[in-house]
This record gives structure tokens, sequence and C-alpha cells, in this order.
């Protein structure tokens, strides 16, 4: 199985998640969900209707950042006054994920120079 690294805590990380094992998905008519508590994050299979592979494949990106970024905020203890205003924040940092990493790139501060200046050094 495979697993994603959130502030030192493993989750398991689930794709194409059969919405038999996990019901779970249909209730909430999710594409995905972050089960903090039981360290696991669950992408459903995502059939697309309109459009073609590259909507649905950008929809599974985002689905996974979300999920992701729901990890980051419950291992960093961060509290939010209401599930919606955690969704609505959570939401916003997953669609402008890429647009902040290409500004962060763009000016050297992504933290990704660093990490290539250690490995030419080692």
């Amino acid at each position: 199985m495979e697993t994603v690294d959130i502030l030192g805590v493993e989750y398991d990380f689930v794709r194409n998640a059969d919405p038999v094992e996990y019901p779970i998905m249909d209730i909430r008519d999710a594409m995905g969900y972050a089960e903090v508590n039981g360290k696991r994050i669950i992408i459903g299979e995502l059939i697309p209707e309109v459009g073609g592979a590259e909507d649905i494949s950008e929809a599974v990106d985002e689905t996974m950042r979300h999920e992701i970024i729901h990890g980051f905020v419950y291992e960093s203890g961060l509290y939010f006054p209401s599930v919606e205003e955690e969704e609505r924040i959570v939401t916003w940092i997953a669609r402008m994920f890429p647009r902040l990493l290409r500004s962060f790139r763009q000016i050297g501060c992504s933290g990704d120079e660093r990490k290539k200046q250690n490995v030419q050094k080692e």
C-alpha cells in the first residue's frame, strides 16, 4: 500500500477506492476524504462526465492535494471555527498550490533549490 508522510505521520494512501469498500464516499458524495483518526487518505475512482482525460486528471490531482492538506491541518493542530471554514481554506490552498509553487520556483524560494544543492554536495 502506498503511504504519504504528513508532518512525520505515515498515512495510508488509497487511490481508485471502491465505494463498496469505502461507503462513506457515497454518503458524503465525495471524490475523496481524509480519515485523520485512522491515518488514511482515500481517493475514489473518478469517471469523466464532460471533457477529457485532462479534466479528470486535474480533478484527481486537486482532490489528492485537498485531502493531503486536511491531513496537514489535523497533524499541525490547526483549528477552524467550522467545517465550512476549513473546507473553504483547504480548497483554496489545493486549487492555488500549482500557482504558488510556480511563483516560488520563479524566484527561487520553493525549497527545491536547497535540496538540489545538498544532493550535489554529497
